[in-house]
């Protein structure tokens, strides 16, 4: 018999997913509430920790912000971290600014003190010179006691200010090319000019070399030493240059036969108005050496002493003050 028909139908069936979807939306939220539960605490795990960690922070900040002079610190930190280190470089700034206030307010009140003494003399002169009973030639010697005073008054403010832009950097060189020959001949000719008494002074050593700078501060510098060997020095200053082109660049020796600088005062000998016990005794404010040096470093170079000076006998140690120039500076 030929085989049954095959009959083609559609099988339809139905599942209930609801229940799935409802344990897998569960499981879901049940994670996003324990991630953001998560985070809640790590959030105020960090915060906590953040705090502790910046409390010194802010309390070095607070430390800070109550500074209200030059000589307070701030509170080092127990722990020996970066923080510590900070706080130590902070206080070494610190005592570099009051050591700065302390040099201002030293240079302030020295400087008055200085100026008060030719305006008292100038006042007084004056004052001199108004009196009843005076004759011409009184008045004549009045005027120029107080021209002289005037005059002194004067040159101390130009040191003051010379050394002032200095100090702040603003000191502008005049630059020109000069022969070392004639520095020196200007300067101890100025030299000259400028003490009361005979000044022998014996030069040697002097090459034919160019020197590029500010020959009037230059000169200026030269004749402080002098004066300087002059007014310090015994019967004699003598005075060495020796041009050397090379990495020190030039030198310039100034050397006296004085009882030469002690050794308590070689620190301070080159600060303004840094006059030891026995130069109190002598004319002039204490600014020519400290004049010297910022001629000397804004040419690139140096001031130094060494007392007693080379080759000196025990009777006379003296004194050498060596005014050093960059080598750039010397053709």
């Amino acid at each position: 018999p030929p085989p049954p028909a095959r009959r083609r139908g559609v099988l339809i069936a139905f599942l209930d997913a609801g229940p799935a979807h409802a344990a897998h939306r569960g499981f879901v939220v049940r994670m996003g509430l324990i991630g953001l539960g998560a985070l809640a605490v790590g959030g105020l795990l960090a915060y906590a920790l953040a705090g502790r960690m910046l409390r010194p922070v802010a309390t070095a900040a607070r430390a800070a912000e109550a500074i209200e002079r030059p000589n307070e610190r701030l509170p080092a930190p127990a722990a020996p971290d970066e923080l510590g280190r900070l706080v130590v470089v902070l206080n070494g700034m610190l005592a570099r600014l009051e050591a700065a206030s302390d040099r201002e307010r030293l240079f302030l009140a020295t400087a008055s003190h200085e100026l008060r003494r030719p305006l008292t003399a100038l006042l007084g002169e004056l004052e001199l010179a108004s009196a009843e009973g005076r004759t011409a030639a009184d008045l004549r010697g009045s005027l120029a006691l107080a021209r002289d005073d005037a005059k002194a008054m004067g040159r101390l403010v130009d040191d003051i200010l010379h050394h002032a832009k200095a100090q702040a950097g603003t000191l502008r060189l005049v630059e020109t090319e000069t022969a070392l020959e004639d520095l020196v001949r200007e300067a101890v000719t100025r030299s000259r000019r400028s003490l009361a008494r005979a000044l022998e002074v014996e030069v040697g050593g002097v090459a034919p070399l160019v020197v590029r700078g500010d020959a009037d501060l230059l000169r200026r510098a030269l004749e402080n030493l002098v004066v300087n060997a002059a007014v310090h020095g015994g019967a004699a200053v003598h005075v060495t240059i020796r041009g050397e082109r090379g990495p020190d660049g030039l030198a310039l020796h100034v050397d006296d036969d004085g009882p030469g600088v002690p050794v308590e005062e070689r620190a301070t000998i080159f600060d303004p108005f840094g006059r030891g016990d026995r130069a109190r005794t002598v004319p002039g404010f204490g600014l020519g050496l400290a004049i010297a040096r910022d001629v000397a470093r804004a040419h690139g170079g140096d001031l130094t002493v060494e007392s007693p000076r080379p080759g000196a006998d025990a009777a006379h140690p003296g004194s050498r003050f060596t005014l050093r120039l960059a080598a750039a500076r010397v053709a």
